[in-house]
């Protein structure tokens, strides 16, 4: 059987002798054997060269600093949008948020209900003859007369007014760690510059002591002694050094900032209170801190919360009447209009 491509070649070939189109025929197929394999064996190569090349090196240039400048307002902003456990809480708080409009909505308990029965096949029990369908019909909407609807929305509204509270009392207290943390790093960082320049008197002064003993002036007694000082200030800049960095690292996990990040070095200066701390600040202060603490607002929406699942409970001991209209048509022609209530007995 010809292929397409050489009957078409075949169409196109003018008339000749059998011989040249038998020869004709088997050089083309003979090109197909031998050169066809070898492009797909050329292509199976390429492919196999490209996926066996290095990957490229990614290279990080050495003079990129190791800190990152972190003020203590963008300490503040990241530990509010990156700390573990305030992320949870507001989750919870979106949770409980939706559970406070879903008690706004009956429950499925509550919703009305209609029952249809149809009887098309009533024969007459002597003659046999078929009667009139029979139809009844049935609406009923369940009552909750305890009122036990508002101590749901009630329950929800305090669970959710108390994972606010929650929520602001966590951040409240997540930014006063971050500050101390922060303020602890900045006073580490002073003090390991002050360490520095302690040493660089120490060794300033061992100078003139020793130029004060060539002179014989003093004893080198003296000069020992400062130099043991001296030693012993240069000795305390590596470990000035080494709180310093633990400080960051508190901070920096505090903050929520994972291992692999990059450090972060505290660039502000230390900052203390403008206001002087009086009795009448402090007496202020707490009786705010009674008033209008988070953790006493939470607390009393707790509180609240608990009162209304109680009362939820003594409603929901008062069983649920459903009252509707009902409507029959019996057999016989006759209809009837009424009411129809259900309930469960306490």
């Amino acid at each position: 059987m010809i292929s397409p491509s050489l009957q078409s070649l075949k169409i196109a070939l003018p008339r000749q002798s059998r011989g040249c189109r038998k020869l004709f025929r088997r050089t083309v197929v003979w090109l197909l054997v031998i050169v066809c394999p070898w492009v797909v064996l050329s292509l199976v190569g390429e492919r196999v060269c490209l996926s066996e090349e290095a990957p490229a090196e990614v290279t990080i240039s050495s003079e990129e600093s190791p800190f990152t400048a972190l003020t203590l307002r963008q300490a503040l902003q990241e530990t509010l949008a990156r700390q573990p456990q305030l992320v949870i809480l507001r989750s919870d708080e979106l949770v409980a948020r939706a559970a406070w409009r879903a008690a706004w909505r009956f429950p499925t308990s509550l919703n009305p209900s209609i029952s249809v029965e149809v009887s098309p096949w009533v024969f007459d029990p002597e003659s046999g003859d078929h009667l009139k369908t029979d139809v009844a019909v049935t609406f009923l909407q369940p009552l909750e007369l305890s009122g036990a609807q508002s101590a749901r929305r009630s329950q929800a509204r305090a669970e959710y007014s108390a994972t606010q509270w929650q929520r602001l009392g966590q951040e409240l207290r997540a930014l006063i760690e971050v500050y101390r943390l922060y303020e602890t790093a900045v006073y580490r960082r002073e003090r390991i510059k002050l360490v520095k320049q302690l040493a660089q008197f120490q060794s300033n002064l061992a100078e003139t002591i020793r130029r004060r003993v060539d002179a014989g002036i003093i004893s080198p007694a003296d000069l020992v002694l400062s130099q043991v000082e001296e030693s012993s200030l240069r000795q305390g800049i590596p470990l000035a050094e080494e709180e310093y960095h633990s400080a960051l690292a508190e901070l920096q996990k505090h903050m929520g900032l994972p291992e692999y990040a990059r450090n972060v070095e505290a660039v502000d200066d230390f900052l203390t209170p403008d206001k002087t701390i009086t009795q009448e600040l402090v007496d202020s202060l707490l009786e705010q801190a009674a008033r209008c603490h988070p953790d006493v607002v939470a607390a009393e929406a707790q509180v609240a919360a608990s009162l209304a699942a109680w009362r939820l409970a003594s409603a929901e001991r008062i069983p649920v009447l459903a009252v509707g209209p009902t409507y029959q048509h019996d057999e016989s022609g006759v209809t009837f209009y009424g009411l129809a209530m259900e309930g469960t007995l306490p």
